[in-house]
């Protein structure tokens, strides 16, 4: 997104952010939440989701969905999504911990290429991340 606020300006990032948002709830349960915490980042809290293969087929479809292109003002503009997904409770007790487990999950995503999914479960060590009461 760093490449389209600086080349076409915030306006148009903001507009692609939204229009991501909009993909991301689109294929989500009413029960579940879809945030944006910052930059280019969003949250998906998926209510009472603990199959892993359930998870996998909703975290693939977003990726699926979020490589389409964007249109903003007749341009096309391409995008991606790296995932990381962190579980309750094998992979942090708390928010504070499932998220910090999900980041370095996406840290793993990102650094496997464009595009990709990853859950802490499957980070090197193990995943579980406490918070500080």
């Amino acid at each position: 997104f760093k490449d389209i606020n600086d080349t076409l300006g915030h306006e148009a990032g903001d507009d692609v952010l939204n229009t991501m948002g909009q993909r991301m709830s689109a294929l989500v349960r009413e029960v579940d939440t879809v945030a944006r915490i910052g930059g280019d980042e969003f949250i998906i809290l998926l209510d009472g989701a603990d199959n892993q293969a359930e998870i996998t087929q909703i975290a693939q479809r977003m990726v699926d969905t979020l490589q389409r292109p964007v249109t903003y003002r007749g341009q096309q503009l391409n995008c991606g999504a790296s995932i990381g997904i962190g579980c309750f409770p094998q992979d942090g007790e708390d928010i504070t911990s499932l998220i910090a487990a999900a980041d370095q999950a996406m840290y793993l995503a990102k650094q496997s290429g464009r595009n990709q999914l990853r859950f802490a479960s499957a980070l090197p060590g193990g995943s579980k991340v406490r918070s500080d009461p």
